[in-house]
């Protein structure tokens, strides 16, 4: 497995090295006209987004058919790309936090009053989000996999206003949001595995 998450590391390498230099160009841009602690959420989405690459390159070469023919499992090749998923996802929360940090010293905008709660927010949309974004790019064609990805962190951003309006504005919506979240994060990723065991990767 450890040369299956090289090999997706070193395909969106250079594209994630692309994106943060675009993010935080376009970011210290909007951070006049926002809370600079949105750019956590902007940062998680943009790396998380990126795995999509890795996706499209695998499908057009040819190499999840070929991957098959390893003396690997076949859940292998899934849990690969979750654990990509999380790892650029988590990366882009850490790099928002930082970046966010900044932009607010620099603008001399020190009130980290909502900080907690987009760390909560991005953590949210990386776990629900992924847990659509990721089957669709296996069970569904190019086009239909990417409409799945652009649904998937609006409906994450659902899930939390719905939980808000449950539970309330909270430390105890947000936890429990973040538990679900990963729960069905979780479960996602084993059934997906289940099902390429039983028949081929598209």
């Amino acid at each position: 497995m450890k040369g299956l998450l090289l090999k997706d590391f070193y395909t969106i390498k250079s594209s994630i090295i692309s994106l943060l230099i675009t993010f935080m160009v376009i970011g210290f841009g909007i951070s006049f006209f926002v809370v600079p602690q949105v750019l956590i959420i902007i940062a998680t989405i943009v790396l998380g987004m990126s795995v999509t690459t890795i996706f499209n390159i695998d499908k057009k070469s040819g190499w999840l058919k070929t991957s098959i023919t390893f003396p690997t499992k076949k859940s292998s090749i899934i849990s690969c790309k979750y654990l990509m998923y999380s790892f650029v996802s988590i990366i882009g929360v850490f790099f928002g936090i930082g970046f966010s940090t900044a932009i607010s010293l620099i603008i001399k905008d020190t009130n980290f009053s909502f900080l907690p709660t987009f760390i909560y927010l991005s953590v949210i949309m990386t776990f629900f989000s992924g847990s659509i974004l990721l089957p669709c790019f296996y069970l569904l064609d190019e086009e239909k996999s990417m409409i799945g990805a652009m649904v998937s962190y609006p409906l994450g951003a659902g899930f939390v206003f719905v939980m808000t309006k449950l539970i309330g504005n909270n430390i105890l919506s947000m936890t429990i949001s973040t538990v679900l979240s990963l729960i069905l994060f979780i479960v996602s990723w084993y059934f997906l595995s289940k099902y390429v065991e039983k028949n081929d990767i598209q």
